[in-house]
């Protein structure tokens, strides 16, 4: 399934486009949504690439004549507050030179911070876990139309594994990435963030009073 993103769709004239920070929240919840929907087991993706997922955990496999990529995500982040949230979306307007920053002055030093942050991505799998779900996905790839159903089985066995025991680490890197986005922005400048996009809480952007007042 292909979501066309929400920043890059055909805007109608006269319409704002949503800030990029917005319209990745967006994406990444559309995302989910057609996540959650899905049954579990292995399904087959445009453009060479394929998609087994198993409960809360999904492994995308992206195959080419080199080699094939493999990358590990959850539907769900529940260790991801509305804080947090809100100052990952804070982040990736800075970096943008959004929103944010034409309205907080953002010195020049807080944007090379956040550029030099690396984003969080999926989730944190070990070597041993990477290889074990490398050997399961071969043996569900060459497995015959018989033998398919068992391997799909410990396929999505293996996922849930790794779903559990890449939890806490994985967590923990998100938690530190928030933690030191407060370290680079000030409260005044989140909060502000928080008042003029709906992350975090409802839009709360001002309006203009009545003539001849601001």
């Amino acid at each position: 399934m292909t979501i066309t993103t929400v920043d890059k769709a055909p805007a109608r004239p006269g319409t704002p486009r949503l800030p990029p920070a917005v319209a990745g929240w967006l994406n990444a919840a559309a995302r989910a949504w057609s996540d959650t929907d899905a049954p579990e087991g292995v399904r087959a993706l445009p453009a060479g690439c394929w998609r087994a997922k198993s409960a809360n955990m999904i492994m995308e496999v992206v195959k080419s004549r080199e080699a094939s990529e493999y990358s590990f995500r959850y539907i769900e982040y529940d260790f991801i507050t509305p804080e947090l949230r809100l100052l990952s979306a804070a982040a990736d307007e800075v970096r943008a030179r959004g929103l944010l920053g034409r309205m907080s002055g953002i010195k020049a030093e807080q944007v090379e911070a956040l550029r030099a942050l690396k984003k969080p991505e999926g989730v944190r799998v070990g070597e041993g876990d990477m290889q074990r779900a490398k050997q399961a996905w071969a043996a569900w790839e060459q497995a015959d139309e018989k033998a398919r159903p068992a391997a799909e089985r410990e396929l999505i066995g293996v996922l849930g594994d790794i779903s559990a025991t890449g939890y806490e680490s994985t967590r923990r890197i998100y938690l530190s990435y928030g933690n030191t986005i407060k370290s680079i922005l000030t409260v005044e400048q989140v909060a502000e963030f928080k008042r003029f996009t709906d992350i975090g809480g409802r839009p709360r952007a001002p309006r203009p009073g009545p003539k001849g007042k601001p």
